[in-house]
């Protein structure tokens, strides 16, 4: 059965027609994951900033503080580079739930990067003020959270979008030396 040029032209054009829309909504699709996981990089800093303020207000020392955000702050630390792991997140996962007492007991700085390791913790800053009367820490953890999506160049014209968490919470520290 023979058909016609006619016929031939219209599925053609149907053809290219469902590959545009499909196009469009694989970009929508895309879009919105990247939004919402800046969503969740937004809460994330904030549970940093949290961990941060914490460790700040029961008189633990700065190297301790340190690692309290970075432990905080993996979900938003991107891949993991040591410890090597090959596999999927599970695998992932089970090494990071070992490490982490490790990083977190660790006594020297130089320690940390052969026991827990990430990607993007080099754009993880924090500060901390602490004030007299009331006595608060206020606490503050930023980040150059990088973009991930396909094509995020025709939207924003950066490779990252600054993001900063906040905590704020009672000293407790002074009250244990007096």
């Amino acid at each position: 059965m023979r058909t016609s040029g006619r016929n031939r032209g219209r599925e053609g054009a149907s053809i290219v027609e469902s590959c545009i829309v499909v196009g469009v909504l694989c970009l929508l699709l895309m879009s919105l994951f990247e939004l919402f996981r800046l969503i969740a990089a937004r809460e994330i800093l904030d549970y940093a900033a949290a961990r941060g303020a914490r460790a700040k207000a029961v008189g633990f020392n700065e190297f301790m503080v340190f690692k309290s955000v970075h432990v905080g702050a993996i979900p938003n630390a991107g891949v993991l580079l040591e410890p090597d792991i090959s596999g999927g997140p599970l695998e992932q996962r089970a090494a990071e739930r070992g490490r982490i007492p490790l990083y977190m007991g660790a006594q020297n700085p130089d320690w940390l990067d052969d026991t827990l390791n990430y990607e993007d913790w080099g754009t993880i800053f924090y500060s901390c003020t602490e004030l007299p009367d009331p006595p608060l820490v206020q606490f503050r953890v930023s980040q150059n959270v990088p973009l991930r999506a396909a094509f995020h160049r025709a939207f924003y014209a950066e490779d990252s979008i600054p993001f900063a968490g906040e905590a704020t919470v009672d000293n407790h520290y002074p009250f244990y030396l007096q």
